[in-house]
């Protein structure tokens, strides 16, 4: 049935899909204008590459910054060393302010590293989020390429297994936001702690008198280290934050997908639900049709013609509603199915051709259901003509010295329609449903050939299936002549002679009906040869060899 529609619609498809090319034409200078714009803005990935470069720079200088400061550490507390074995109180002094200097310096050197480490280990998450949302956004614009492309199936499986994928991102990274937000929360509270005793640090510091040299030097080195924590603990907030603001614009971003994804689903639902009804209406209004045909109708034929018609509209029908369902939906669509109709019926040049063939089938030169006829090699009963080919039941040739000619063989031929646009077409029965059948008989010169001739022409006449034949054949032979440049000649059975090489032969010729063939040949023979059996001066010729003995030398 889609075979058929798709040959029928492949004209109707072209010129439409012709349209909306020039439609989609028309619209292409606008859009054109709209996309020549000669800035190029930076994509989200090329930015988060950037930002990691950057950040891996900085986070190595800080490794390199600390190894310095580990190493003039090193170098100072040997100065240290060598000023108390030399035990001088001067260089001893200068040895304990770098001592404490490259420690100070150590430490800000290790709390920069961590920082820089912490920040490139977040850049890095970055771009991975981005490199992933990227290939999501590149797999998203394959399936709409696959929708361009009207494979429309696929791509619904695809839809709904990404819109299930974003709802589960969508939810992640909420409960990641939501950890963030909770983690920088005990971040603040943890530097709000710091700040507090960096505060009470701050009032012991200042206070009049009272506080030893030693006491203030444990107070200016905690101090010193509530102002390390609480940097670290401020640029981890920091960076905690962004991820948390990241996380949260990720959830944003999955669930505008997940939407996008679910609204689209419900499109395509739509749609489906839609075709149903068109498929479940066009059904059932050609199956009512086909009841009405099969009760109303009476004549065989016609019933016939008018259920493949009604097979070929139904076709036509949910074609043309799968066009409407999803034109909106598939811009290319038209254009794609013209392009591929147009490219199977170039492949398919065949069955096209078998499909015009078929009405020329149907026209006054062709030929119907019951009609005897041979196409090419292939002789036989017309049994079934569809849009693309035609069934014939078998029969032996229609020759007309064939003594069992017409004699049904019981096999089917099945042949494309377009074989009558090759192959000499013979319509036996069109018009004039009889044939003329002959059948040959020889008998010796020795024998009353004339006798003969008369016994197959009594015989042939004596036959009341023939004689009957005869009179209707008559008949429509001059009706005939009124459309057609025939002559009413005789339609009686005739004897023919011709004098063969190895007897005369006698060539009994009478109509008759294609399919009544085999039976009367069968009952003309038993006849004829019962009567030649029971006369003397008749007797049939056969092939003789006559051996003439060579005299001896």
């Amino acid at each position: 049935m889609w075979r058929r529609a798709l040959v029928g619609l492949c004209l109707w498809l072209t010129a439409v899909s012709a349209f909306a090319a020039q439609e989609r034409d028309s619209a292409e200078p606008a859009t054109a204008k709209s996309e020549s714009a000669p800035a190029k803005a930076e994509t989200p990935l090329t930015k988060a590459e950037r930002e990691l470069a950057r950040r891996l720079v900085e986070r190595d200088e800080a490794e390199q910054s600390e190894l310095t400061a580990a190493k003039s550490l090193e170098e100072a507390k040997g100065q240290l060393a060598e000023a108390v074995a030399a035990d001088d109180e001067k260089a001893k002094e200068k040895a304990e302010a770098a001592v404490k200097s490259a420690t100070e310096e150590l430490a800000d050197a290790k709390a920069e590293s961590a920082s820089a480490k912490q920040l490139a280990e977040r850049a890095q998450e970055a771009f991975d989020l981005v490199q992933k949302e990227e290939d999501l956004r590149q797999r998203s614009a394959e399936t709409s390429s696959e929708k361009d492309s009207a494979v429309w199936l696929e791509s619904f499986f695809k839809r709904l297994s990404q819109a299930k994928n974003a709802r589960e991102e969508a939810d992640l990274a909420k409960q990641m936001a939501a950890s963030l937000r909770k983690e920088v929360g005990l971040l603040q509270a943890q530097l709000n702690r710091v700040r507090k005793d960096s505060d009470e640090v701050q009032k012991k510091l200042s206070m009049q008198g009272g506080l030893s040299e030693e006491l203030k030097k444990n107070l200016w080195s905690e101090r010193q280290q509530i102002t390390d924590e609480s940097r670290k603990l401020s640029d981890q907030i920091l960076a905690t934050r962004e991820e948390m603001l990241m996380a949260e614009a990720t959830a944003k971003t999955k669930e505008s997908q997940a939407l996008n994804e679910e609204r689209e689903l419900g499109r395509w639902w739509q749609q489906i639900l839609r075709l149903m009804i068109i498929f479940a209406a066009v059904l059932l209004t050609m199956l009512v049709l086909r009841v009405v045909v099969n009760r109303r109708v009476s004549d065989p034929q016609r019933r016939y013609y008018l259920n493949k018609v009604l097979s070929l509209l139904t076709a036509l029908a949910i074609v043309v509603g799968l066009v409407f369902v999803f034109a909106d939906q598939y811009q290319n669509l038209l254009t794609l199915l013209g392009l591929s109709v147009a490219g199977l019926a170039i492949a398919l040049q065949e069955l096209v051709a078998s499909f015009a063939a078929w009405f020329f089938i149907k026209g006054s030169r062709g030929y119907r259901n019951g009609d005897w006829v041979a196409i090419g090699n292939y002789q036989g009963e017309v049994v079934d003509i569809t849009f693309t080919h035609t069934t014939l039941l078998q029969c032996a040739p229609l020759a007309d010295t064939a003594t069992i000619s017409g004699s049904l063989t019981g096999g089917l031929v099945v042949l494309m329609n377009n074989q009558v646009f090759k192959q000499p077409l013979v319509n036996y029965t069109r018009g004039f449903p009889y044939v003329w059948c002959s059948m040959v008989y020889t008998v010796t010169y020795e024998s009353d050939w004339e006798k003969a001739r008369d016994l197959l022409q009594n015989i042939a006449l004596e036959e009341p299936e023939i004689k009957q034949t005869a009179a209707i054949a008559f008949t429509q032979i001059q009706k005939m002549s009124s459309e057609l440049s025939i002559q009413a000649d005789s339609t009686d059975p005739v004897v023919r002679t011709w004098a063969a090489a190895n007897g005369i032969d006698l060539t009994l010729r009478f109509l008759v009906h294609p399919r009544r063939r085999p039976t009367i040949q069968d009952r003309l023979n038993t006849q004829i040869l019962r009567t030649i059996q029971k006369s003397e001066n008749i007797n049939f010729a056969y092939n003789t060899i006559r051996s003439i003995p060579t005299p001896p030398k």
